[in-house]
Parts: C-alpha cells; structure tokens; sequence
C-alpha cells in the first residue's frame, strides 16, 4: 500500500469492512471489487489467489484516493457512492466505518 501511496491502516479498514472482517472473502476478493463487466455492476471480479486479490483491492484503493485528491470523503464517493446500482444500503456507512476500523488500528 505504501508503494502506491495509501497507508496500510486504509488498505486494511478498507478490506476489513468490505470482508465482514475477513469472514466473507468470495473468489479471493477481499475489497468487493466490482467485475467492470457486469452491467449491473452487482457481479464481483474473482481472482487466482488472495495474494491478486489484495493487490488489486489496494490499486483499486489507492486509484481512487488519488482521484479523489487524497479525500477520505472523496474516496467514499468513489469507491462506494450512496446509491449506487450494487448499494444495499450500506454505503452511507462506508466512510464512518473505515475511519472508525482505522482508529482502532492505532489503539
């Protein structure tokens, strides 16, 4: 992650949440990325192995931070807007979640 220029403690919340902790990692996709394929945009990509999985959560991540100028609220939008086609609801929650996922990290 740091390679990329996010901090890991981003990364980690990030797929923490997105895993239900590491508990729902389907098709080694811990960051729920989207197969840009599917047109309802409600199909996860599945990739080889855990290992391709992170990488490309944290690219995904670290992309979107960067577009969004290094905003927290700006990377929400982005990677989990409000309202979205895949949106159960849930994305209201995405950034008070990662923040607060990422605040325990420095406990």
């Amino acid at each position: 992650s740091e390679s990329r220029g996010i901090k890991p403690e981003l990364a980690a919340a990030v797929m923490a949440l997105e895993s239900g902790n590491g508990k729902k990692v389907v098709g080694n996709n811990p960051g729920g990325i989207m197969d840009p394929s599917s047109k309802d945009m409600k199909v996860k990509q599945q990739f080889p192995t855990i290992e391709q999985g992170i990488d490309k959560t944290v690219a995904t991540i670290a992309k979107n931070y960067h577009l969004a100028g290094g905003d927290m609220k700006g990377l929400a939008h982005r990677y989990a807007p409000v309202g979205a086609k895949n949106d159960t609801g849930t994305n209201k929650g995405w950034l008070p979640n990662v923040t607060t996922i990422m605040g325990s990290f420095n406990k």
